[in-house]
């Protein structure tokens, strides 16, 4: 139940950082300008600071030393993670009045630490981005064993358990009502929509043939794919074109971007009036 004082709610993403995550970064404005007090806890990329705030929305970082390339590595990773953000849940809840608590997947396994503000009163948010089960697969191929069955374990958790679970479409509705059993009500599809350019900011100039990425980068989201078939497509003498990457993710180090493929975060882009995508 919502105290007195406006109302608070506590966002939690573990593999993008806020405000790159687009998604999440527009929920928490959209709740700031309705009068909640917003707060979020997301890893800290190099050169980011760990606390500040913007738009009267306060953001806490934590380091995050390594993302897991093996299943091995994926364990110690999120291990890491699981203690580091129950610590943040629990300083959190000692600070002040969290009324609402919501979890952005991946992973799903958030929604364990989170379940101790749940059971302390606040409202708990599933906000459903991404298909657990096939990020793994795609990682690890369809191989099935302990971790895998883990993996799918806590999807249905995250899935039933929750006051509320939210969607990025509506095909994901339908899958969070049929594996989690619930109520369509109980269920609601968010959309995500690039912030609409103001006349002043126009349109980029005609030229070459642009490829653009726009999104999280992740070591499954194949984005290094896209890079090795940009420099074969160069080599190759391939009719004038260019390829500009905007986003922003764990994978974001070992990606070999260069002139030939240059990268801009999602803040640079829009600061530049996002003419290059």
């Amino acid at each position: 139940m919502i105290g007195s004082g406006p109302p608070s709610i506590l966002i939690v993403s573990q593999n993008v950082p806020l405000p790159a995550r687009l998604r999440t970064w527009q929920q928490a404005r959209a709740l700031a300008r309705q009068g909640w007090k917003v707060r979020v806890i997301c890893p800290r990329r190099a050169g980011q600071c760990r606390r500040e705030t913007i738009c009267d929305i306060r953001i806490d970082r934590f380091g995050q030393p390594v993302e897991g390339a093996s299943r091995l590595g994926l364990l110690v990773e999120y291990l890491l993670a699981l203690a580091t953000i129950s610590v943040h849940l629990f300083v959190a809840r000692l600070r002040e009045r969290i009324d609402v608590v919501q979890v952005v997947n991946p992973p799903d396994w958030l929604i364990v630490p989170a379940l101790f503000l749940r059971y302390s009163g606040a409202y708990l948010v599933f906000d459903m981005t991404d298909l657990s089960i096939a990020l793994f697969e795609a990682k690890f191929g369809r191989q099935r064993g302990f971790l895998y069955n883990v993996v799918a374990l806590l999807n249905r958790t995250a899935l039933r358990v929750p006051d509320l679970v939210i969607t990025s479409s509506e095909v994901y509705r339908r899958i969070a009502i049929r594996v989690g059993k619930r109520t369509p009500g109980s269920t609601l599809t968010v959309h995500t929509y690039l912030e609409k350019l103001s006349s002043a900011q126009g349109t980029r100039e005609a030229g070459a043939l642009r490829i653009g990425y726009f999104g999280v980068l992740g070591s499954h989201d194949g984005v290094d794919l896209l890079i090795h078939a940009v420099a074969l497509m160069q080599s190759k003498r391939f009719p004038e074109f260019e390829c500009v990457v905007v986003g922003d993710g764990p994978a974001l180090p070992s990606l070999s971007l260069s002139n030939s493929v240059p990268w801009l975060s999602r803040r640079s882009s829009a600061r530049r009036g996002r003419r290059l995508l």
